[in-house]
């Protein structure tokens, strides 16, 4: 049984007049490209144009994927077209094409490879937009990548890609042959690298971010000791500042063009020019509501009524709260404890932050130039100011209620003959003596009737951390929307553009209605689902960002019931 060939040809081509066809051929694959035809009435047979291709023709030793003659198209019957100029009546071995307009929605294909039997083929073709996959960031990754890119391309068929790095491979050839040889061309050399004014634009908002990381010191942004970047990591402002360098890093010392590179080159683009109009947006519409010193006194009173309203808690805590009988020296211990260290709270609002209260906030609205995202990374910080009291509260109560339970635990085990193996990580058999046995009863029984007390405050100030750390949440995911969002994609995604398109799909755009009828399809690009584009914007960038730590949210219920404790926040 003969093989079928598949012919690609653009979709212009079948309003062409008639001429000789311009492609490459594939045999072992049974695969023709058409790029172009050369029309009759510019074919000079004594001329210039006759010489140079039947010489480039006649070459035996011609690589596949230059583009030569390899056939007709014939619009009318009229038209004849001598193919014994480039290929002989008696050869074999060489492919001639043969493609004739039925009427305006079918032809008829015939593929000669023997021409002393005048046999030939039956094919299949395939119209398409050459300006389609040309226009495609995730198509043309193809011709920029040695090895491929089995993530973004692995749907596209194998003829797909051969047809676009062939193209891209012999764009000044069919230059060439479209400038001197008078040929009708029908693709454009590749354009999504060619600099728009959306590049100048993107340039310019993220100008001061680059100058940036010129005035600062290199040591700032990679620190090799631990402790140093864990203090300058500390605050959500340095993380977030830090994560816009890590994002605008690779475009600046990036050498490598590449159209996946250009994309997010652009998301980077688009994205920080949101984060700047929301910036500027908040900054005017706080401006025109209130002064920052009015602010910070809204601020400084809230804080003052919550601890007000805190004190009033523990007093309620130190009678019988709900009735619970609880021990009172280490009620009246603790109480006293949080009531003083909240004295020394109010003192530290009044001399230290009040002072420096307002021009933080002014700083905060006025780093809306640089992007609304540092604006909420400094609203982080604020509230880790105002609410340090609270988590120093949280991380004593939690310290004291962890090692109750932790001792509690040890001795149960000792009631029972067991104890914890710390080398093998298990609970082994072991053997007391009664003076033990007496003193871990006497201590286990102390520790018992302490933990409600104990329980009462550690319950009250984890209620209250992790209020503050849902709010934090909040905000930090808020934070890394805007600063990872690939808001070009999506709206070139929403708008249906061809720049986002990877798949591609065939529908039948003529059958075989008659016997010289030649079955025609349509390829055409489908667009990734919303979902792929941003999973492939983001793998792409996530090499960039600072590596993200576990969910601060992960087991809370259990770090809640041991008594482990809840860190404000993760580094990104």
């Amino acid at each position: 049984m003969d093989p079928v060939w598949q012919v690609f040809m653009p979709h212009r081509l079948s309003y062409s007049d008639s001429g000789y066809l311009v492609g490459c051929v594939w045999p072992s694959e049974h695969l023709i490209y058409l790029t172009g035809v050369v029309l009759l009435d510019d074919y000079d047979l004594k001329g210039e144009i006759c010489h140079t291709c039947c010489e480039a023709n006649q070459k035996t030793d011609m690589c596949t994927t230059t583009p030569r003659i390899i056939g007709s198209w014939t619009v009318n019957e009229d038209d004849k077209i001598d193919r014994t100029v480039f290929c002989p009546k008696n050869s074999f071995g060489q492919e001639w094409l043969e493609l004739e307009l039925l009427h305006p929605h079918s032809l008829t294909a015939r593929v000669y490879t023997d021409f002393s039997q005048e046999t030939y083929n039956s094919s299949t073709c395939v119209l398409f937009d050459p300006d389609d996959l040309q226009k495609s960031f995730y198509i043309q990754e193809l011709i920029h990548s040695k090895n491929g890119s089995p993530q973004l391309t692995s749907e596209l068929p194998c003829p797909v890609k051969k047809i676009v790095q062939m193209v891209h491979s012999n764009s000044k050839f069919l230059a060439h042959w479209e400038n001197d040889h008078s040929m009708v061309g029908y693709f454009v050399p590749t354009s999504c690298l060619d600099t728009c004014a959306l590049d100048w634009i993107t340039t310019l908002f993220i100008f001061p971010f680059r100058l940036l990381g010129f005035l600062l010191p290199t040591w700032f942004f990679h620190v090799n000791n631990k402790l140093v970047e864990k203090v300058l990591s500390a605050p959500s402002f340095m993380r977030v500042l830090k994560g816009k360098h890590f994002q605008i890093r690779p475009h600046l010392y990036g050498k490598t063009k590449s159209p996946l590179r250009k994309l997010s080159y652009l998301n980077l683009g688009c994205r920080q020019m949101a984060d700047s109009i929301l910036g500027v947006a908040c900054l005017y519409l706080i401006s025109n509501l209130a002064s920052s010193e009015d602010i910070s006194a809204l601020i400084l009173s809230k804080t003052q009524d919550t601890v007000t309203s805190l004190s009033g808690i523990l007093n309620w805590i130190m009678g019988a709260p709900a009735g619970l009988k609880l021990n009172y020296q280490l009620n009246l211990f603790l109480g006293s404890f949080f009531k003083y260290n909240i004295y020394v709270w109010t003192t530290y609002l009044s001399v230290v932050l009040k002072p420096i209260l307002s021009s933080f906030l002014r700083c905060c609205l006025m780093s809306g130039i640089l992007g609304f995202s540092l604006q909420l990374s400094l609203l982080q910080d604020i509230i880790s100011l105002v609410t340090m009291h609270i988590y120093c509260f949280y991380v004593f109560a939690s310290r004291l209620y962890y090692f109750q339970v932790y001792a509690l635990s040890s001795l149960w085990r000792l009631f029972r003959g067991k104890k914890w193996n710390m080398l093998r990580q298990r609970v082994d058999t072991a053997s007391y003596d009664i003076d033990r046995l007496f003193v871990g009863t006497l201590f286990f029984t102390i520790l018992l009737f302490l933990l409600p007390t104990t329980t009462i405050y550690y319950t009250l100030f984890t209620t209250l951390q992790l209020i503050i750390l849902v709010l934090q949440s909040c905000l930090s995911t808020l934070t890394e929307f805007v600063n990872s969002v690939p808001l070009y994609s999506l709206l070139q995604w929403m708008t249906r553009a061809k720049t986002v398109a990877g798949h591609v799909i065939f529908r039948v755009h003529s059958s075989e209605e008659s016997p010289n009828c030649t079955l025609g399809l349509a390829m055409q690009v489908s667009h990734f689902s919303i979902r792929q584009v941003i999973k492939q914007c983001s793998a792409k960038s996530s090499a960039n960002n600072i590596q993200r730590k576990p969910s601060i949210w992960s087991g809370v219920v259990q770090k809640v019931i041991k008594g482990h404790l809840i860190w404000k926040s993760n580094q990104k």
